[in-house]
């Protein structure tokens, strides 16, 4: 439109003088001459200059273009302005917020693109990558990529500064470009010097002083000047605190200078009588700057999304241009506790978005131990709020107690952190479990941790793997780690499942992984233990069509030292491998199991082989000595009973106890094996008897009948033998048989028929002792009688018990029937002469033996 007329901006109005002459023709954009928040205008130094201009403007040779903030506008000094000089006479105004010429949201995008494609910076698509906070981007050489999320959010941002200022300034300075968005929401450097000049300046200008207060009055009354509710307690406190001084200020002075602010740094409700921060840049420029004097109580009233973007640690390294905060370490307990009062009040319903705006801050990228630490500490009351966070534990979603190093800890695998930065959290977590008394939060720090190595596993982050493996055996964390196992064999996870089985192979089943694993997947488990392990001359065919050799092959193949031998041989012989059980004990030196264990499985699940190895060992001492007896009596193993035996003592075992197991079980070898070694120790074998019988006569579920018989024999069978029973005489006058019948009630069985059954092998002596120490009276002797008489290998025996019988006890007549029924006539013989005539009936013998055909009875009579 003038093409003539050179163009150019100027800041300073006294320059002005130093540009033009008498041959310029210029367009002058004076910009924010007159104060960029509150109006400054001086009669005496600026109107010479405003004289000045005016001269070139009647000539026709200048034409001007004040830029004028609407901070400044809105200025009470405002009007005093445009009176006090002819050169504002005519002008015609153009208010850059009106609805007319306010720019719309798309107009704010494409200048911002416009000057984004001049500085080399691409606005790429909104799920793409952006890299405008890399150091490289500070040489301009390189491309700055914004995605296009971003650049909405900057132009629905309503700026301090102009928005065509913001977008040259953001992307024509690489160090303001770094800050992204931050730089059109936060303070610039020139406010919040402007800010501390007027706080440094108080220290000697009153007026400056008073407006300085005005304005932390106003932070510290939550954005509030309520006129009619004032504190002068609060401003001599903040006077004291930022100028050390006890002067009394009034309140209109504060007033006063709110009033003078109004349009610059502050807004005036008249209906309310309330002043208030124009804009937030301007709170955020008085905290900053009242931070430097008062950081603990300013620490009290920040909010959340200044403390997310502003405040940093002391370990933060800043950007270049960067506005922040940094808090040194004596105040993260401040800083801590703050946080978890915003936590509180504005987030316990949704704690999940909490946790993820505080771990995307720069608090947790830049992430410090000891603040960590108060965090821990200062959020201990959290969990008991009745808060719940969610993770995915085992394959399901689950809700636990909320804790808020557990929910950083998921937060933060979920978001990929290195480990570097997660061992900072874990350390954290790791102390308060071991101090947690709390077991609803415990519980959730375990499934946690848990829940992060599942997430790490899945998503292979070998990194952090490990370390978590590390943890949770230091934790002692119940884990299935053997299910955990064989499902990375099932979905074919080598990397992990190598990993884990090397920093838990004490803890992984090999035996039943092999055992357990599908026949499909068998080849690539043999896979992940040769890999891990190197193992070598690996038979693919015939150790997947073998476990049993499989397990072999791999314990040959690799050092023992690296797994549990004893879970090894355990899990065998559970699974009916005892052959395996019998390979590993024989194989590998004892010392590599847990002998106490193995002996106590061994002896519970009948494992002879077992029990018989590590006795060889000589190392049976260390054992439950009385357990394994009991053991070998249960199961009946009789050369380790016996063994066992020769090396007891009588304080080792209960002799009742034995001989009850082995009564019970009718295993009469370790019978035997019991009564030589009552015998050998001196114990009363009437006492073990009686206690055996009052253990097992109620119990239905063995046959007495059966038992006594056969023990009858057993003891029968040692008597007058040369075992060593025979150097006690007191055996030889054993009433063991009555014991039996005062300890066992008739009607359980028969006892004797038991007797008579126990001497029908025809062992003299023992019918001889049976004689001599049972009491005729207690037996049936009637059967022992037809039993003698009617065997033909009995005859001695039958004579014996003529000879020494009271034959009243018994019924003659019915012997000497049987006698001549089976015609036995050495045996009729014998009674003949041996009995009275009248207890037989011969007649009626006689003519039924001729009946029959028996000649040689007929004889005898």
């Amino acid at each position: 439109m003038y093409p003539e007329y050179d163009v150019v901006k100027v800041s300073d109005l006294h320059l002005v003088e130093q540009l033009l002459n008498k041959d310029s023709k210029m367009i002058l954009l004076l910009e924010d001459v007159f104060g960029k928040t509150n109006c400054k205008f001086s009669k005496d130094s600026d109107k010479s200059v405003l004289d000045f201009l005016q001269s070139y403007i009647d000539d026709g040779t200048v034409k001007i273009i004040f830029t004028i903030r609407s901070e400044v506008k809105k200025s009470l000094q405002y009007q005093d302005l445009f009176s006090s000089h002819r050169i504002f006479k005519g002008f015609e105004e153009i208010d850059l917020d009106s609805s007319k010429f306010k720019m719309t949201v798309d107009e704010k995008k494409k200048l911002l693109t416009n000057y984004c494609l001049t500085n080399n910076i691409k606005i790429v698509n909104a799920w793409e990558n952006e890299n405008y906070d890399d150091e490289s981007i500070l040489d301009k050489k390189n491309p700055v990529k914004i995605n296009e999320a971003t650049l909405i959010s900057i132009v629905n941002i309503e700026t301090y500064l102009g928005f065509p200022e913001s977008c040259y300034m953001f992307t024509t300075n690489r160090a303001l470009t770094r800050l992204g968005i931050r730089f059109f929401k936060h303070p610039s450097r020139s406010l919040n010097h402007e800010i501390d000049c007027l706080r440094r300046n108080g220290e000697y200008n009153s007026k400056e002083r008073i407006s300085y207060i005005t304005l932390v009055y106003t932070l510290l009354s939550s954005n509030t000047l309520k006129i009619n509710d004032f504190d002068e307690s609060l401003v001599a406190s903040i006077l004291k605190s930022c100028y050390n001084r006890d002067k009394f200020i009034k309140k209109g002075q504060i007033v006063d200078a709110a009033g003078e602010m109004t349009g610059g740094y502050l807004t005036c409700n008249a209906e309310m009588s309330v002043f208030q921060f124009q804009h937030q840049t301007i709170f955020e420029s008085i905290l900053l700057s009242y931070y430097k004097v008062d950081p603990k109580l300013v620490l009290t009233t920040i909010d959340f999304e200044m403390i997310r973007e502003i405040v940093k640690l002391c370990n933060f390294h800043a950007a270049k241009e960067e506005i922040r905060m940094i808090v040194p370490k004596e105040l993260y307990g401040d800083l801590a506790r703050r946080l978890f009062i915003i936590f509180r009040d504005q987030f316990s319903h949704m704690p999940s978005i909490f946790i993820k705006v505080l771990c995307d801050s720069d608090l947790m990228t830049y992430i410090d131990g000891d603040f960590v630490q108060q965090l821990c500490e200062n959020f201990t009351e959290a969990s008991n709020l009745d808060i719940t966070t969610l993770i995915t534990y085992e394959g399901k979603s689950e809700e636990v107690a909320f804790c808020l190093t557990a929910a950083i800890l998921w937060y933060t695998t979920l978001k990929g952190w290195t480990w570097e930065n997660v061992k900072i959290i874990m350390d954290s977590l790791k102390c308060s479990l071991r101090s947690e008394t709390r077991s609803n939060v415990g519980d959730a720090c375990k499934r946690t941790i848990i829940a992060a190595f599942l997430y790490s596993c899945d998503k292979k982050k070998t990194d952090t793997i490990e370390p978590f493996l590390k943890t949770i055996d230091e934790l002692e964390i119940r884990f299935d780690i053997n299910r955990y196992f064989q499902d990375l064999v099932y979905n074919q996870n080598q990397s992990v499942a190598s990993c884990v089985l090397q920093h838990f192979s004490q803890k992984i089943n090999i035996v039943e992984a092999i055992l357990e694993t599908d026949r499909e997947k068998l080849h690539f488990l043999l896979n992940i233990l040769s890999g891990t392990f190197f193992c070598s001359n690996i038979q693919y065919s015939v150790l997947i069509n073998d476990r049993t050799k499989m397990i072999k092959w791999f314990f040959s193949s690799v050092d023992p030292m690296h797994f549990n031998m004893t879970e090894a041989v355990q899990t065998s012989g559970n699974k009916g491998l005892l052959e395996v059980v019998d390979w590993f004990i024989k194989t590998f030196q004892y010392k590599l199991f847990n002998c106490q264990v193995l002996m106590k499985e061994a002896c519970r699940k009948g494992w002879e082989t077992v029990v018989s190895s590590f006795l060889k060992e000589e190392a049976y001492q260390a054992y439950d000595f009385k357990s394994i007896l009991i053991a070998a009596y249960q199961y009946s193993w009789h050369t380790i009973a016996k063994e066992l035996l020769e090396k007891s003592t009588m304080e080792t075992f209960e002799v009742t106890d034995l001989m009850t197991e082995a009564c019970r079980k009718s295993d009469f070898e370790n019978v035997t094996s019991l009564i030589i070694y009552i015998a050998e120790k001196d114990i009363s074998l009437n006492n073990t008897i009686k206690n055996v019988f009052e253990a097992l006569k109620n119990n239905a579920s063995w046959c007495l009948s059966d038992f006594c018989t056969n023990f009858v024999k057993v003891l029968l069978t040692h008597i007058d033998s040369n075992k060593t029973l025979t150097r006690h005489e007191d055996l030889k006058s054993l009433r063991t048989i009555n014991l039996f019948l005062d300890c066992v009630s008739e009607t359980t069985f028969n006892f004797r028929v038991a007797v008579a059954e126990s001497i029908s092998d025809d062992i003299v002596h023992k019918q001889n002792w049976m004689i001599l120490n049972v009491d005729p009276e207690l037996l049936d002797i009637q059967e022992v009688i037809l039993f003698t008489f009617t065997n033909t290998n009995s005859y001695s025996i039958a004579k014996s018990l003529l000879e020494t019988v009271n034959h009243n006890l018994f019924d003659m007549k019915t012997v000497t029937n049987r006698v001549c029924w089976l015609g036995k006539h050495e045996m009729l013989k014998s009674i003949l002469e041996l009995v009275d005539p009248i207890l037989v009936d011969m007649k009626t013998n006689t003519i039924e033996a001729s009946r029959i055909g028996h000649l040689g009875v007929v004889k005898c009579v």
